[in-house]
């Protein structure tokens, strides 16, 4: 009997002691435009269960159903498309783990991922200071509507 005991406690210790060294960062964008031209436009990021320190946050939009990811980020001074995850928008998560706030994104149309006008996805993507991983927020929808000039 006491064996079994002592393995519960055992059990339940190894519990408590593995699930407080994990972080499990989430983030979840909202207030997000359901129509889009080619002007800038805003998206609400919450970032909560993050290890404290610098973060990135990268706009994707994509068609439907791809991994297509293209537009630009407001990284506080340019609008950016780029394979360096540290040229995106700079956030500092504090000890609490958490950041709120509003980041920018724009269309870029000579993107060979737009299709032109229609629905498509958007996301944020959240990179880590040493950018060795990242998380994705929630995905929302919304129309991209850009008129096509008319042939004179």
């Amino acid at each position: 009997m006491a064996y079994i005991v002592v393995n519960l406690i055992f059990t339940i210790l190894i519990l408590f002691i593995g699930a407080g060294s994990v972080f499990a960062a989430t983030v979840q964008i909202s207030n997000t435009p359901s129509q889009i031209t080619d002007q800038p436009f805003n998206i609400d990021v919450n970032v909560s269960g993050a290890a404290s320190g610098i973060n990135y946050l990268r706009a994707n939009l994509f068609p439907a159903n791809t991994t297509k990811y293209f537009g630009f980020t407001f990284n506080g001074s340019t609008f950016i498309n780029s394979s360096d995850y540290s040229q995106y928008f700079p956030i500092t998560i504090p000890d609490t783990g958490t950041w709120s706030g509003t980041i920018q994104a724009k269309l870029d149309t000579t993107s060979s991922y737009y299709i032109g006008s229609g629905l498509y996805n958007l996301k944020v993507r959240r990179y880590t200071q040493s950018g060795s991983s990242y998380t994705w927020s929630n995905e929302a929808s919304l129309t991209i509507n850009l008129s096509t000039p008319t042939p004179s």
